[in-house]
């Protein structure tokens, strides 16, 4: 009997005359960027035309560079099926500094800013979503206003893909917290492909929705524009030096249903827009991000001596969703306000979501942790399960969620210590640092509106880290670091191997 012929595998069709296509995840996180971020870029610049002529053709310039190279890059690579966890999260830290980068290059082209650092930071700022300045707004020419702006829409969305798309592809499902549907018809991204275009969908049209609510409450076309970038993307930059302040109650109430939104889970949002409202209310984290905001701002009210209660509303919005929009001097409310608000901003919004902090699913968790090791420490004999939804929290999910807690408490102290080393006071150190890392900005030290003009060159520079760590959230860049250990371990073998094949 004669054996069937084994048939041999095909051979790799070369592309790009003859050369196969470079295969990098950073690469495509790259170019994906410097694309979004060209269109934004160009659109800002025309919108400038008839204000500041000199800012408008830099940004259009710049616009179309950075779509040039997004567009050369996407045709020099090829996806990656299945990437390494590492090089997922590392070309997605490489991507956020290119931006910043380029971010720099604009405030300095157009002379908005003179100093490299100052326009670092403020690029920073932007791409992070993180509500500080050196910058007055009011002194900014339309298409520089609107770019400023954009910069935080972009990051904001940079963020959604992370928490949504980017950080499940690279754990393979193994996450902190519960997020999409079991159901494959109600997942938000069962491909990374089709949950990009589905986030970027709803942001969008949340964007358009709240232009237009903005506008209907009496706002200018620039203000309405501005406001709804920093507003979805949970960023708090304003076209304005004191924020809200001056603006009616209309805008303040559509300010407030916005940050609300911008901090619920897109999961959760995408089954409200397919109409699926049983796993809405059934959602755990949905409850608890609506108690904890409800408390807070009856605290605030009680604590505030005489603020009115739309007031502590919409302060608590702006801390619980870390966006860091004012309508007033919050910073010389009695302390104990001071700590609710600390309390806010460090819990976060949902994760999931445009917002930053730790989250309120992973710090009710770990509340349930601590509560069950102190009955074990009463009853050793004891079996107490930490249980959210429902059911019970796997043992493995609580030990991430606890070294993540220590690693978030970590950060907060270094950027507290750093802080304080540069000359800032230890209060607003500490609560600038926890403010900064939970990407919302303004506090004590940096005041209501976030600005850090009193700060030190140095401290300025000190808080970049901590918006990367902020807006990437603080896992991928932890496993991005013990990936870049593990490869400077593959390298030393490496090199070791060689040499001992050369003796």
């Amino acid at each position: 009997m004669n054996a069937r012929p084994v048939p041999s595998a095909p051979t790799p069709t070369p592309l790009d005359g003859g050369r196969s296509r470079r295969q990098s995840y950073a690469r495509l996180a790259i170019t994906d960027g410097m694309a979004a971020l060209g269109v934004v870029t160009a659109l800002c610049g025309l919108a400038g035309m008839f204000d500041d002529r000199g800012d408008a053709l830099f940004l259009l310039l710049t616009g179309s560079t950075a779509m040039g190279v997004g567009m050369v890059g996407r045709r020099t690579l090829q996806r990656r099926h299945r990437p390494a966890p590492g090089r997922i999260l590392s070309g997605l830290a490489l991507a956020w500094l290119i931006l910043v980068v380029v971010g720099t290059g604009v405030y300095l082209g157009t002379g908005t800013i003179d100093r490299v650092d100052d326009a670092f930071v403020e690029a920073a700022a932007g791409f992070s979503t993180t509500n500080v300045t050196v910058l007055d707004p009011g002194e900014l020419s339309v298409s520089m206003q609107l770019w400023r702006a954009a910069t935080q829409w972009v990051g904001g969305f940079f963020g959604i893909l992370v928490a949504v798309v980017a950080l499940p592809l690279a754990l393979r499902g193994r996450v902190l917290a519960k997020g999409d549907s079991h159901h494959t018809g109600d997942r938000l991204a069962p491909t990374p492909t089709l949950g990009r275009r589905r986030v970027l969908s709803i942001y969008s049209a949340l964007t358009v929705a709240l232009v237009a609510g903005y506008l209907l409450t009496g706002l200018g076309t620039l203000d309405a524009v501005v406001h709804a970038l920093t507003t979805i993307s949970t960023g708090g930059f304003s076209s304005q030096t004191d924020s809200f302040v001056g603006f009616g109650t209309g805008a303040r109430t559509v300010a407030m249903v916005g940050m609300v939104t911008a901090g619920s889970s897109y999961f959760v949002v995408w089954w409200a827009v397919r109409g699926r409202l049983r796993p809405v209310w059934r959602s755990t984290e949905l409850r608890l991000y609506a108690a904890v905001l409800a408390a807070g701002s009856v605290l605030v009210t009680i604590g505030g001596d005489g603020i009115a209660v739309g007031d502590a509303i919409f302060t608590s919005v702006s801390a619980i969703s870390t966006t860091g929009y004012a309508v007033g001097d919050w910073t010389v409310l009695d302390d104990s306000v001071l700590m609710v608000l600390l309390i806010l901003i460090g819990t976060g919004s949902m994760s999931g979501s445009a917002g930053g902090g730790l989250h309120v699913v992973r710090a009710w968790a770990l509340m349930g942790f601590a509560l069950r090791e102190l009955r074990r420490q009463l009853d050793p004999s004891s079996v107490v399960v930490v249980k959210q939804g429902g059911g019970a929290i796997d043992e493995r999910v609580l030990e991430r969620t606890t070294g993540y807690q220590i690693a978030h408490l970590g950060l907060c102290g270094l950027a507290a210590f750093l802080l304080a080393a540069a000359g800032v006071d230890v209060v607003a150190a500490i609560y600038t640092g926890i403010s900064v890392l939970s990407t919302n900005g303004p506090g004590v030290g940096a005041g209501p509106f976030g600005d850090i003009t009193g700060f030190s060159p140095i401290a300025r520079l000190f808080l970049v880290p901590f918006m990367l760590a902020g807006r990437l959230t603080i896992l991928p860049l932890l496993l991005g670091v013990a990936w870049l250990f593990r490869a400077q371990s593959g390298l030393e073998r490496r090199a070791r191997r060689l040499l001992r094949a050369r003796r």
